[in-house]
């Protein structure tokens, strides 16, 4: 199968490839996790007073379908101002609790200065979310303000999250990694919030017949989109299991061994992606001092590796000196 863009520029091919977007299962689970929470019925309103969380492994997704989830609801002109229904904020790294209010009214479009203190920040946040009619607030990267080094941080944004829920006109969700669970799961009060309902993104696991299946049609998905003359044949069992030998089932790092393969593709005037290719973009992205190369060497000789760090192959939190396991989907428990 011809790819229409085969002929393309290669300047233009290789931004294709960059930029290929697979809505696969995950996202799936991630967009609709992210709509119950916000409408818990269809065609029903929106809810309020709820504080919830989405959580996966870095390059699982989650930002992708938060932020597709927002370009479901556009903003619009109203009476009193910009309606702002579904706004997303990108918690910052650094800057503490001041930076992180900056965060959330610029993403309501406010202005403010250094010079306002944060009950002054927090005022107009809480004014602009009730005049914009917003129904879900996002705030992505929430494991930034969750790390153990900034307690101070975590302990104000923990009464933030109450004081935002507590407008009563919106629901909150927080985006991140494990920790951002586990730092939210054991405050009562935000549980006492809707019960902390939330969501979990895991990687295909190889060992699962089910996960096997879809991260070969992930990979066949990838091969369809991608502009050479030929298919590549990604979906296959034998290249699969390479590519997820390399990707650990995370969707980000697939894309990108994709893409630097199609690099070497494209450099080489090739119709479609070959194992050479994969050989040539792994070589310089293979753990430092391991000879192994999947797509030069036999699979059954792959070294074991550890798992990686924050992998989120359970969840648990102490809440009330108890263990709580998070399952799949967004449910309230």
């Amino acid at each position: 199968m011809t790819s229409e863009y085969a002929n393309a520029r290669l300047g233009d091919r290789q931004d294709m490839m960059r930029k290929i977007v697979v809505k696969h299962d995950r996202f799936n689970q991630a967009y609709g996790g992210i709509e119950r929470f916000h409408r818990p019925v269809k065609d029903g309103v929106h809810d309020t007073g709820s504080l919830g969380v989405l959580i996966g492994d870095s390059r699982t997704g989650k930002t992708f379908a938060a932020k597709q989830y927002v370009k479901g609801f556009p903003q619009s002109v109203g009476a009193e101002g910009m309606i702002f229904p579904v706004v997303r904020a990108d918690m910052p790294a650094e800057g503490g609790a001041a930076a992180i209010l900056h965060a959330i009214a610029e993403s309501l479009g406010l202005s403010v200065t250094s010079r306002m203190n944060n009950t002054a920040v927090f005022a107009a946040i809480k004014r602009a979310l009730l005049r914009s009619g917003t129904e879900l607030l996002i705030l992505d990267e929430s494991e930034q303000f969750a790390k153990t080094d900034r307690t101070g941080v975590l302990t104000y944004v923990k009464d933030l999250l109450r004081k935002l829920v507590d407008i009563g006109t919106l629901n909150v969700l927080c985006i991140g990694l494990q920790s951002t669970y586990d730092a939210l799961a054991g405050d009562p009060r935000l549980v006492g919030r809707g019960l902390l309902p939330y969501t979990r993104l895991i990687p295909y696991e190889w060992k699962s017949s089910q996960d096997k299946m879809q991260f070969r049609a992930l990979c066949n998905a990838f091969d369809e989109m991608l502009p050479f003359n030929d298919r590549s044949h990604l979906g296959s069992s034998e290249m699969a299991a390479r590519l997820h030998h390399v990707s650990e089932g995370n969707i980000g790092r697939l894309h990108d061994i994709i893409y630097f393969a199609g690099c070497a593709a494209l450099n080489e005037g090739s119709d479609a992606l070959e194992m050479t290719h994969f050989a040539e973009a792994y070589e310089s992205r293979r753990p430092y001092g391991s000879p192994f190369n999947p797509f030069v060497h036999d699979l059954a000789a792959a070294p074991l590796a550890p798992a990686p760090a924050g992998r989120l192959d359970k969840v648990n939190a102490s809440i009330f000196g108890k263990k709580r396991s998070a399952p799949d989907v967004f449910a309230k428990h």
